[in-house]
């Protein structure tokens, strides 16, 4: 009872301010502070992931990669970077098809074109290994999945590239696959192991 009457005052107090500082309604200076407070916590989470997946799996990836035996502590590592970029999605979805969100992609190690407009994408520990040309247009839920286990209990990640004013529908699963220049893939496909011609 005591933590929701601090989050209470948490809320309250700047709306009171604003309130009788700014001459606000009472409705309008509730939501501002609701809003405001909505957008700064996911400005600190989005924060949160980035400087965990650069402190945990720093670099680019532009070539296939294979770790015959990954050690407990590298499977560790990525274990806390997806769960990381996981809890970030819902507050990166209130930036979907903003410059920002390109932003944020770029700091979590994809290569992202100009222009490219991203409403929505699954984000893990291999970002890094996922290069967007510019102009590209991705539908919400796309799910690039660069990293493949080997049977002999190995991981190889391989580069996910799409190619220069390609259209990634909603819900496309995108594993190890180089989209040529202009590329169409419809809604609910899977392209696998798959190169088009440039």
């Amino acid at each position: 009872i005591l933590f929701v009457g601090y989050i209470n005052g948490f809320v309250l107090i700047p709306s009171a301010v604003l309130y009788t500082m700014l001459d606000m309604s009472p409705v309008v200076a509730l939501f501002v502070t609701a809003a405001t407070l909505v957008y700064a916590g996911s400005l600190v989470t989005i924060f949160t992931a980035i400087c965990v997946k650069r402190l945990l799996v720093p670099g680019r990836i532009c070539h296939t990669t294979v770790i015959p035996h990954p050690s407990a502590t590298q499977r560790w590592r990525w274990w806390v970077v997806n769960t990381t970029c996981r809890s970030m999605q819902p507050s990166l979805g209130l930036y979907t098809g903003t410059m920002f969100y390109r932003f944020v992609l770029r700091r979590l190690g994809m290569d992202v074109g100009e222009g490219a407009l991203v409403n929505g994408m699954r984000v893990d520990f291999a970002a890094n290994a996922i290069s967007l040309g510019s102009q590209t247009w991705f539908g919400s839920s796309v799910m690039p999945f660069p990293v493949q286990q080997r049977e002999d209990g190995g991981v190889e990640i391989q580069h996910v590239v799409v190619g220069t004013g390609s259209l990634v529908a909603e819900q496309t699963v995108l594993h190890d696959c180089t989209l040529g220049k202009g590329t169409t893939v419809g809604s609910l496909t899977c392209v696998a192991s798959r190169v088009t011609p440039e």
